[in-house]
């Protein structure tokens, strides 16, 4: 800490020579000492230059209401965010001679209020300085924590491309293996990439579907019902018959359900899947209560609902059966195709306001990007400003931002996702025995399918 002389134990005040009295150690000496630091803080390289002019000893240099004095009070306090700026990070560290730890918490809240008392000396002299200095650290901090957080692609998706987070986050390893050799720099090379990405998605599934794709699934129960015709006609059950409009849903139900009143093979079954999905995209962008409205008006979302619902889980199980895959292996698959076909209809309607946004932005002329505007001084003055000027020279191109977002995207680093096998494992399987569990059997499957891969 310094180099100040061991300081007397004070019960041996009696044995203290005269000339050592000056080194006993009492409560109200170190109390001082604390106050005042006995190392003086070196002085900061840019303290001259971030130094603060006496606002009040010359009013008519600051008066806001004239340019002069508008610029000259910026100024000061650009100047104050720079002090505050300094001072925070050339502080000296804790417990060194310029920052002594002080444990008497009397002490420190007498160090901390003559602070206050000290800063509000400054305000009287030089309020834009003073608010500054002040606001200065506060920038700092804000500014290094949000370069610190990591963005991934997802979050530059979101703000290049309007794809909604929930889309990208379960497909950022296919959209990386789609995009590489050719990484999109705008929307429309973004939806060719999500494109990709599907048709990769719908090519595993067709290899790994195999012969299995013309197996007949929606098999008879015993009492000659067929389950997904069985599941149609319990909507009739939710929809009542009192109007002319309520007896046509309910014919349309009965026709539906005579479709599906045969066995029907695994592949076919995904397709009717797909079709139903399209159909419901509207319905799934609706809040619970909405969807809830739609399904019991509406009788071809109902039966759209329920054949998509029947073949997510029944169907794809079946398939992971009789495949071997991993159980929901399928199922995640069909779940990643559909995030991706969201995430290019996003994209593609994001392009096209996107666009539109930049062309209006083109036709205006550089006054109709100016904003005038009026504020009140802290002495009261009030004087008007024209904010907006650089926009005269160059006016805003919301679609170039974006494609710059979409670029940045797939330039980063980042850790892709775990592949598709062990994303399907549902969490209980985790637990599952060694080695015994289903966990070991899915290592043993993909290293048996990694020792008979084409070298």
């Amino acid at each position: 800490m310094g180099t100040r002389p061991t300081p007397t134990p004070v019960n041996d005040w009696k044995t203290v020579e005269p000339n050592d009295w000056q080194n006993v150690t009492t409560e109200e000496s170190e109390h001082a000492r604390q106050l005042s630091p006995g190392v003086k803080p070196p002085e900061k390289p840019l303290s001259r230059i971030f130094a603060a002019k006496n606002e009040s000893a010359n009013p008519s240099e600051f008066d806001p209401n004239t340019l002069r004095g508008y610029a000259a009070r910026g100024v000061e306090a650009f100047k104050g965010i720079g002090s505050g700026i300094v001072n925070l990070v050339a502080s000296p560290l804790p417990g060194t001679d310029q920052n002594p730890i002080i444990w008497n918490p009397v002490t420190q809240a007498e160090k901390d209020w003559q602070g206050v008392k000290d800063w509000n000396e400054l305000r009287k002299m030089n309020p834009d300085y003073a608010w500054g200095s002040v606001l200065g650290p506060m920038l700092f901090t804000h500014t290094v924590s949000s370069l610190m957080k990591p963005s991934g692609i997802t979050a530059k998706l979101a703000r290049g491309a309007g794809v909604d987070p929930a889309y990208i986050e379960p497909v950022v390893s296919d959209l990386r293996a789609a995009a590489k050799g050719a990484k999109p720099k705008t929307i429309g090379e973004f939806r060719e990439v999500a494109n990709r990405a599907q048709k990769s998605l719908n090519d595993e599934f067709a290899q790994s579907l195999g012969k299995y794709a013309n197996l007949k699934s929606n098999l008879p129960d015993v009492n000659g019902n067929f389950p997904i015709s069985q599941a149609i006609k319990a909507l009739k059950d939710k929809m009542p018959a009192i109007t002319d409009t309520d007896r046509t849903e309910r014919s349309f139900i009965d026709k539906a359900a005579a479709e599906y009143q045969k066995p029907i093979s695994l592949g076919e079954l995904d397709l009717k899947r797909m079709q139903a999905n399209n159909r419901l995209s509207a319905y799934y962008d609706k809040n619970d209560v909405s969807q809830y409205a739609a399904e019991s008006r509406n009788a071809q979302i109902a039966v759209d609902k329920v054949v998509a619902d029947w073949v997510r889980d029944n169907a794809y199980p079946e398939m992971d059966q009789l495949t071997g895959k991993p159980q929901g292996y399928f199922r995640n698959l069909k779940s990643r195709v559909g995030n991706l076909m969201n995430a290019s209809s996003q994209a593609k309607e994001f392009a096209a306001k996107m666009h539109r946004e930049s062309a209006i932005e083109r036709g205006s002329t550089p006054l109709e990007r100016l904003k005038p505007g009026g504020a009140i001084s802290m002495r009261g003055g009030v004087h008007g400003y024209i904010s907006n000027i650089p926009k005269i020279f160059s006016p805003p191109d919301p679609e170039a931002g974006a494609n710059a977002a979409v670029k940045s995207a797939f330039g980063l680093k980042q850790k892709l996702n775990p592949p598709p096998e062990a994303l399907s494992i549902p969490l209980s399987a985790v637990t599952g025995a060694l080695p015994e569990g289903p966990v070991y059997r899915l290592l043993q499957s993909l290293r048996d399918e990694h020792a008979n891969a084409p070298q």
